[in-house]
């Protein structure tokens, strides 16, 4: 009986780092080959904001009882039901990936392939995983050997004006090769804000930009003598005291209705995203059907970018 709650208790310390990773490692395989042909690690930016998302949604689904294990050199150190029958989504920190030497897939408790791997061998060369041969996994989220604009399976976002090829659309990729995706940075100026000297004070709201914590929205002004800016302060709290009823009410009001209308507004702005997502997904699927492309050659390669597996079978149809 001891045993038993050990091994529980085990199982769900290896499934803890999923809940909180902002990392993953997406993993494909052949379980009739016995071979794991294609691995990468991404990060929850932008540009797979929506696989992360996915992957929780998908989480409540996962009833295949196929699972993947990462292991370093001594034993298994993370645990993750497989999304799928050929790709699996491991929400694992970036250390426990970086430690991992052995990828094993099982299946019903058998295990059904194995890949030895490491994600940097500090060779100066870039070697992503891109079929079952590979011996190394690396991109530029792991490894020094991968630069910023390598051809890795990683898509960065850095704003540096060198275009990573990973960094394309993801559904309309013919279109958009000459386009790269980076990170948005937010200045203060970019806000229409300013950033006051430091014998002003700011007329206004002070909020985070990415050049600075103190960006002004408003006005900047000379700050007063200290005696005077309490005797304001005092004024401004008498007049708050003396402020009726009514005024609080219609506030309270306007705050709600405000409220309201912001969710209605995040919860109709999801929505379109989701449509217009799922259409521009459709519309890709057509495409390269009519280019010749077979539906499996079309599935591996939406696979391959993250693209989660309902969104996959919802696009597939004819």
């Amino acid at each position: 009986m001891q045993n038993k709650y050990k091994g529980i208790i085990f199982s769900v310390l290896l499934l803890l780092p999923a809940v909180y990773a902002e990392t993953a490692l997406i993993i494909h395989f052949d379980l009739k080959g016995g071979t794991v042909n294609h691995v990468f690690a991404i990060e929850n930016n932008e540009y797979y904001r929506d696989s992360f998302e996915g992957s929780e949604d998908s989480a409540f689904l996962r009833r295949n009882n196929i699972f993947i294990q990462l292991s370093d050199a001594n034993k298994i150190i993370f645990e993750q039901e497989a999304d799928s029958e050929n790709v699996g989504f491991a929400r694992a920190s970036i250390d426990t990936i970086k430690n991992t030497k052995r990828i094993t897939i099982t299946e019903s408790g058998k295990k059904t392939a194995e890949k030895e791997i490491n994600f940097c061998n500090n060779n100066g060369i870039c070697e992503p995983c891109n079929d079952a041969r590979c011996l190394s996994a690396e991109n530029a989220l792991l490894c020094a050997d991968c630069g910023h604009n390598s051809d890795d399976n990683f898509c960065d976002l850095k704003k540096d004006g060198i275009c990573d090829p990973d960094c394309v659309a993801k559904y309309y990729c013919e279109e958009c090769q000459t386009e790269c995706l980076f990170e948005e940075i937010e200045t203060c100026e970019s806000k229409d804000g300013i950033i006051c000297n430091p014998d002003e004070r700011c007329d206004g709201e002070i909020v985070y930009a990415d050049d600075s914590e103190q960006c002004c929205i408003g006005l900047c002004m000379l700050k007063e003598p200290l005696a005077q800016a309490k005797r304001t302060e005092q004024a401004a709290e008498e007049e708050k005291k003396d402020a009726n009823m009514f005024f609080d009410i219609m506030l309270y009001a306007a705050a709600m209705i405000s409220i309201i209308l912001a969710l209605g507004a995040v919860f109709s702005y999801t929505a379109a995203k989701k449509s217009i997502r799922s259409r521009k997904l459709k519309n890709y699927v057509d495409t390269s059907r009519k280019k010749g492309y077979n539906d499996s050659q079309i599935r591996n390669s939406l696979a391959s970018q993250g693209i989660k597996e309902q969104d996959l079978e919802k696009a597939m149809r004819k």
